[in-house]
């Protein structure tokens, strides 16, 4: 919103509409593009999982539990799964909604989908009813030009005037707060010239 800030409050609003119109079509068309009904950031990340699973073992105990063997360093640890109620004892899965290493291994005992043990916050069925709708268009042609409003305008209409604001008590700040996600200038230490620092908080004990 840099470009966006000296704009009025009618383009703003208008600019920005148009911005969330066009991310929300690109989420839209991406949905196309899918696989195996969750998206590739999913897809990922449950891959990952699996080939993390490789050196554990999984014991069926019945009523849809399963024992998990796995290492912690030299620790051998045993971890729960309950496939059916989602739940695992490193609470992993049900924190993130992922199926969890652990929880892949008894998946893969049971010759299942680990796709389908996915919450369904990550289906395509879900996104596809979150992006069905699109923006609805705003038509400017017949708005009154509040910069340059004629005297017709100024004596049938109301306009949006500013608020009636007090100034505060103490010195006006004359630079402006910038946002944590805009790119900040970068320094650099006049002793090492490393990034991050200054001089009076180096540590660098052999500078440059």
């Amino acid at each position: 919103m840099v470009k966006e800030r000296t704009h009025t409050v009618s383009r703003l609003i208008h600019e920005h509409r148009e911005k969330l119109a066009t991310k929300l079509l690109a989420s839209k068309m991406a949905l196309l593009n899918w696989k195996n009904g969750v998206g590739p950031n999913i897809g990922k990340k449950l891959l990952q999982r699996v080939n993390f699973a490789e050196n554990m073992h999984a014991t069926f105990y019945g009523d849809n539990q399963f024992l998990v063997e796995t290492r912690r360093g030299d620790a051998l640890i045993y971890v729960k799964v309950d496939v059916v109620a989602k739940e695992c004892s490193c609470l992993a899965w049900q924190m993130s909604g992922l199926p969890c290493p652990h929880t892949c291994v008894a998946i893969k005992l049971l010759n299942g989908n680990v796709y389908t043990f996915v919450d369904d916050c990550f289906t395509l069925s879900a996104q596809e009813k979150i992006y069905a709708h699109s923006m609805r268009l705003v038509a400017t042609h017949d708005c009154p030009y509040v910069d340059a409003p004629t005297v017709t305008q100024m004596l049938t209409e109301t306009f949006l005037e500013p608020p009636i604001t007090t100034r505060p008590p103490g010195r006006q700040k004359r630079k402006r707060v910038e946002s944590q996600f805009q790119n900040k200038m970068v320094y650099h230490c006049g002793r090492c010239h490393e990034p991050g620092h200054s001089v009076k908080t180096c540590k660098n004990p052999n500078p440059a």
